[in-house]
């Protein structure tokens, strides 16, 4: 999820060539429409902190989880330094990417999320 095209389109590549399946999103209120469909929620959701209007991955992260059956890990990616904003996410427990991502750190940080997924899945 990112409200800049080629920012969504790289990084869409860059998954893809990893072998994940993806769909991608410019605002909040396309994945509100997938998520009011009867699909099935995502693994993983990746989104930038800041998005037009206001908005935020936060909303994003909170539409899908509010109408998924199943818990969905969430990575975000923001270029913000701010230290308010910065605590309220750590607090969430989402991990953070500072911009510029490298492909390998993201690629860490995805895998890591799922490690994270699979062990709670195989617990629970």
């Amino acid at each position: 999820m990112d409200d800049d095209v080629d920012i969504l389109e790289g990084l869409q590549l860059q998954l893809e060539t990893w072998g994940c399946i993806t769909r991608t999103f410019e605002s909040p209120e396309q994945v509100q429409a997938l998520m009011a469909e009867a699909c099935d929620p995502p693994d993983l959701l990746i989104s930038d902190l800041r998005l037009r209007d206001h908005r935020n991955g936060f909303e994003v992260i909170e539409i899908v989880r509010n109408r998924s059956k199943k818990a969905v890990s969430a990575i975000l990616i923001t270029g913000d330094t701010g230290q308010a904003e910065l605590q309220e996410i750590s607090k969430a427990g989402i991990p953070l990417l500072h911009k510029p991502v490298t492909a390998e750190r993201l690629r860490q940080t995805i895998a890591n999320v799922m490690k994270s997924i699979k062990y709670v899945s195989a617990v629970g």
